[in-house]
């Protein structure tokens, strides 16, 4: 299978690459670079990692545009191409909290957590 990881330089991504390429896949990595746009056509698969993930990162406007603007775009590219898409929310988006189950309540609290929110709430009013 042929697969894109954006995100493929941070912790998750590297490990996710290397268990990909253990199993035989064709996988590439992609990492964010100013307005520079990935091509999803070539692919079986996009796993979304990649992320602003610093929580103390208070410039709003660069969290949302890297965070949620972008992974609507990926998420309507990989839709518009017949890609799949698999992507990481983020256990932030909890608040301070112990329950972690799926449908418990959010409480973001930093501009990451509420990207993360933003787009999750986003993609369950899709189609």
């Amino acid at each position: 299978m042929k697969i894109l990881v954006t995100g493929h330089e941070g912790f998750i991504g590297r490990n996710m690459m290397s268990w990909l390429h253990q199993q035989g896949h064709d996988a590439d990595g992609w990492e964010w670079i100013h307005n520079d746009f990935p091509d999803v056509k070539p692919y079986d698969w996009v796993i979304h990692l990649g992320a602003l993930a610093d929580v103390s990162n208070t410039d709003v406007d660069l969290v949302l545009k890297q965070n949620f603007e972008f992974s609507q775009e990926i998420f309507t590219a990989c839709q518009y191409n017949g890609v799949n898409l698999q992507y990481a929310s983020s256990s932030t988006v909890y608040g301070q909290t112990k329950d972690f189950s799926e449908f418990a309540p959010c409480h973001p609290q930093t501009p990451y957590a509420w990207s993360k929110y933003l787009f999750d709430r986003w993609v369950f009013q899709q189609e």
